[in-house]
């Protein structure tokens, strides 16, 4: 195996680590410690990962600020379409009110997405000129991925989870897509 970087893939390297640095307004050097993403970065990695996949472009995914809170967006109970009015306005509409005011909590957990790409892989892709967007692209599918075998086998959110007792990511965090409670309508 080589572990040696060829200069062409050093130099793109180095092009893409640059352009995640301006991105994120930090200098190249912070990279390898932590740092908080640009809102606008992350809402755009967040946007590449959910158009990734034919499942998770259908799936509303709102993010929040709060660790903990109630359901953001509204469900109904039923149908609101019907043909008993008038034109002549003889006959009163009767509206329903569909919105449920259940209560459906959430909270947040800390889920890290942690990847490297061996030398080898970076030097055959860097002969593509899109290899920034390469790289990017990879990474935000394979969380959009990661994301959906959470949310269908997800159980628990473990402290420090185990791939090799939970291949499906069981203990990465708690699922939910799978279940039919609370809605049994919405179950996927």
């Amino acid at each position: 195996m080589n572990l040696v970087m060829s200069d062409i893939t050093r130099n793109k390297l180095g092009c893409y680590m640059a352009q995640q640095a301006s991105l994120n307004n930090i200098p190249v050097s912070a990279l390898v410690s932590r740092f908080t993403v640009e809102p606008s970065v992350q809402q755009r990695f967040e946007n590449a990962s959910k158009e990734s996949t034919e499942f998770t472009k259908r799936i509303n995914v709102i993010g929040v600020t709060d660790q903990k809170g109630e359901k953001i967006l509204l469900d109904t109970t039923g149908p609101i379409a019907r043909t008993n009015t008038s034109y002549d306005g003889t006959k009163r509409r009767n509206p329903n009110n569909v919105v449920d005011l259940k209560n459906r909590k959430y909270q947040c957990e800390q889920v890290n997405y942690d990847t490297f790409i061996s030398y080898p892989q970076l030097d055959a892709w860097a002969a593509h000129p899109d290899f920034q967007s390469r790289i990017s692209a990879q990474i935000a599918r394979q969380v959009a991925l990661d994301r959906i075998m959470i949310g269908f086998n997800g159980t628990s959110h473990a402290d420090e989870s185990n791939f090799s007792t939970n291949k499906l990511l069981q203990d990465v965090n708690v699922g939910g897509w799978s279940t039919s409670e609370p809605t049994p309508a919405n179950a996927l």
